[in-house]
This record gives C-alpha cells, structure tokens and sequence, in this order.
C-alpha cells in the first residue's frame, strides 16, 4: 500500500521489500522480521534509513509516532541522529 501524509510518502508492506516504488523519497514501513538482526539481507535494511520496521518488538511493545518510530528505528540498527553508531 502506498500513504502519503502531506508530509511524507510511504510504502507498507507486512514484509520488507529491498526496492520499493519512489523509493528516494518515500519510506519502507514493514513488519514480519519481528527484531531479528541475523537475516542476510539484514545490512541492507540496517544501512537503508528510510527502511522502517514498525514492529512491536522494536517499538517498545506500543504504539508510536512516525518520530518516535524513527528514533527506534535509529537505535534498533545501531545508529544515531549523528550517523555514530550505537548500541541497541
């Protein structure tokens, strides 16, 4: 499903999908990998920051704002605002 809030665009999808329509300016938002780090394609969504996991697992188990789940997004790949990496 493709959403666009005035703000931003964004493609959602229960899996994440590595190339995605308007993907420079428009947001992966996907699930199903739950936390899991150990996937191969795992360095391609940790690199990627417009790709989203909006999964509770690392969302704190609540619902979030598109900032805040930003900002977990940051931490759950190990990065920060500043580009330094982080531990989760």
């Amino acid at each position: 499903m493709y959403v666009a809030d005035g703000k931003r665009q964004y493609t959602l999808c229960h899996y994440p999908m590595m190339s995605w329509p308007h993907i420079m300016r428009c947001y992966m938002v996907f699930g199903h990998i739950h936390g899991n780090t150990d996937a191969d394609y795992w360095p391609l969504i940790q690199a990627n920051e417009r790709m989203l996991n909006a999964g509770v697992d690392v969302n704190h188990f609540e619902p979030v704002t598109f900032e805040e789940m930003e900002a977990n997004n940051l931490l759950y790949k190990g990065q920060s605002k500043s580009g330094l990496e982080v531990q989760p």
